[in-house]
């Protein structure tokens, strides 16, 4: 039996309202996304830029001083490295436990 066109079905008329309107939600989120993402970019672009113009500059400054003292650059360098390597290789506090001397024997009685 052909069904009847003309009529129509509420629940499928239900079921297109929410797909309709489930559409548009996710058509909304993701617009909202690609600004948020854009904005990201944007930030990090800005953020990558001041560093590089930081780390030009501070190359700028002491490269004259590197030239001029060589050894004293290498020096400064590997003690900045081994602090920087201390400080970045404690995982956390370290408890040191030291086990406190034996008590003196008493004296005999004589």
């Amino acid at each position: 039996m052909p069904a009847d066109d003309s009529r129509s079905n509420p629940r499928l008329d239900e079921a297109d309202e929410a797909v309709s309107a489930a559409a548009e939600t996710i058509a909304r989120i993701a617009d909202h996304s690609r600004a948020a993402l854009a904005r990201a970019a944007e930030q990090i672009r800005d953020t990558y830029s001041r560093a590089a113009d930081g780390a030009r500059d501070v190359a700028d400054t002491v490269d004259p001083f590197v030239h001029k003292r060589p050894y004293l650059a290498l020096g400064l360098a590997a003690f900045a490295g081994l602090i920087l390597g201390l400080l970045l290789a404690r995982p956390g506090p370290k408890n040191i436990y030291v086990k406190p001397p034996a008590p003196a024997p008493a004296p005999r009685p004589s």
